[in-house]
């Protein structure tokens, strides 16, 4: 009987993570903004669900010994008919899931046809740039000395690199140059960026392949063994690899740089030693126990990669950005640094559409004032496409105006900020620090603060607040009262040495 309500149990867990991700899957194929990459995960995600239905299903039907009639009775909850709704409701939902991504596709014409050498274009900068890449890494100045097969392998693919940058580059962007006439410019503006950028990527490459041949040639001057020995080790490639702070959004960051730049150099036993260096106590607790690389992202990615956890992330640091004291300007400025980053981190779990929804533009707006509501109506009546990237786009057109608003800000206040630079190096003022009273009190002129005989004054003329915060006519007025000289701003000579011993008053 125990077996039975155990699997039981797992049954009724099984039906409620099916009946959420069918309400996901439905909520993807409403939204108004539909992603093909979101629905076709919910898709899996709900086909998933369903092969767990069936297998709790029957591991409750054998261990409960439930017979045919049983099964057929109506008067049972998880009966035959109850099973096979839920495989063809899940076959309903494939198949709406399956026609909201035919309806996405671009039809099969002249603008299709742009769209698939604009792939073709892009894969092949894709290819050209993970391959500078990785040359770039396997050649850099902190490896070893590669040995002459190795390097030879690397001028190999470094030529290969370069013929295709040369010629399949050229043709793809010709091809697509002659069907999408329209966006000429932004095609030729967008090849010239790329080029310029690999261009600096394969210099690069080739200069380090040039210290690598001329660090194997023979030295006669080279140091003992022992010594070339310590120095190698000197160069830890550790401090190579990222670390991770143990804030969820900061996971995919430390996710792709791992497997970047670790993953690439270290094996896999080396990385799960080294990995747990890199991350926080708590997270260096969770993995303590992997022995591979695949346990350890598993167990990662089940606590700081799922879906919802991201967008609390994400949430929390909207929170702390909206409630940030700051102009409108500074505002636009820290939006648009800050929003790239968190579409990155929900990208990595596919909840993007959580922060292009239109609610979420409303929430980000709030901060504007009445003129830059104004600009943004006008910016959006006057463009097209989703709410989302309409005002993207408008922060990108508003970010040089802004940072521009905030520098000619700073400047204003830089009497401010000069006063406030006086005022903390009051503590470190010898005068405000060395000069004591003698024989007599001493009285500030300017707030009238006073000092016992025998002590130190701590208060020069100069760091007065009250003295500094009046005019230059008032400034005058309270040296004549107090017989002070205007000119050297110092006490009369009858006053000096009754009052102070070290040296003269100079202010």
């Amino acid at each position: 009987m125990a077996h039975a309500k155990a699997a039981l149990e797992q049954l009724e867990i099984a039906y409620t993570d099916y009946k959420q991700k069918r309400s996901l899957l439905d909520k993807a194929l409403k939204a108004t903004t539909r992603n093909e990459r979101n629905i076709q995960n919910k898709m899996t995600s709900l086909t998933a669900a369903v092969d767990e239905l069936n297998k709790c299903h029957t591991l409750w039907v054998s261990k409960g010994n439930i017979s045919d009639e049983q099964l057929a009775s109506p008067n049972q909850k998880f009966n035959s008919n109850w099973l096979e709704s839920a495989w063809e409701e899940n076959d309903s939902y494939q198949q709406m899931g399956e026609e909201a991504m035919e309806e996405m596709m671009p039809a099969a014409t002249e603008d299709h046809q742009v769209f698939i050498l604009s792939e073709r274009l892009n894969s092949i900068k894709l290819d050209v740039t993970t391959r500078v890449d990785s040359l770039l890494q396997a050649t850099a100045p902190s490896k070893m000395l590669i040995n002459p097969a190795t390097m030879k392998a690397h001028e190999e693919l470094l030529k290969g690199v370069q013929s295709t940058f040369a010629s399949d580059l050229d043709t793809a962007f010709n091809e697509l140059k002659k069907k999408d006439c329209t966006n000429l410019k932004d095609h030729c503006t967008s090849l010239e960026i790329f080029r310029r950028d690999i261009q600096s990527k394969i210099l690069s490459v080739q200069l380090q392949l040039a210290d690598q041949q001329s660090a194997q040639q023979p030295n006669t001057t080279s140091p003992p063994a022992a010594t070339r020995t310590h120095q190698r080790g000197m160069e830890m490639e550790k401090s190579r690899a990222p670390t991770f702070s143990g804030r969820t959004i900061d996971y995919p960051e430390f996710k792709r740089g791992w497997k970047k730049v670790a993953g690439v150099c270290w094996e896999d036993s080396n990385q799960v030693e080294q990995i747990k260096f890199k991350v926080d106590d708590e997270s260096r607790r969770i993995i303590s126990r992997c022995k591979t690389m695949d346990e350890v992202w598993k167990v990662l990615d089940s606590e700081f990669a799922q879906e919802q956890e991201v967008i609390n992330a994400v949430d929390e640091e909207l929170s702390k950005l909206l409630l940030y004291n700051c102009s409108v300007a500074e505002y636009i400025v820290k939006l648009c640094n800050h929003l790239p980053n968190l579409e990155a981190a929900l990208d990595a779990v596919g909840g993007l559409d959580h922060l292009q929804s239109p609610d979420r533009v409303n929430l980000l707006i709030s901060r504007f004032d009445d003129r830059t509501l104004h600009d943004w109506d006008y910016f959006r009546s006057k463009s097209t496409g989703p709410t989302y990237d309409r005002f993207m786009a408008f922060l990108i057109d508003r970010y040089d105006a802004s940072k521009s608003s905030v520098a000619r800000s700073r400047s204003t206040n830089l009497g401010e900020q000069t006063h406030s630079v006086n005022r903390i190096s009051s503590s470190e003022c010898h005068r405000c620090l060395k000069w004591s009273a003698k024989d007599k009190v001493y009285t500030c002129p300017g707030c009238g603060r006073g000092t016992g005989i025998n002590e130190n004054i701590h208060h020069c003329l100069e760091h007065c607040g009250v003295y500094m915060a009046l005019s230059a006519n008032e400034r005058a007025d309270c040296l004549q009262r107090a017989g002070w000289c205007p000119v050297h701003l110092m006490v009369v000579a009858s006053i000096i040495t009754k009052l102070f011993m070290e040296r003269p008053l100079h202010f």
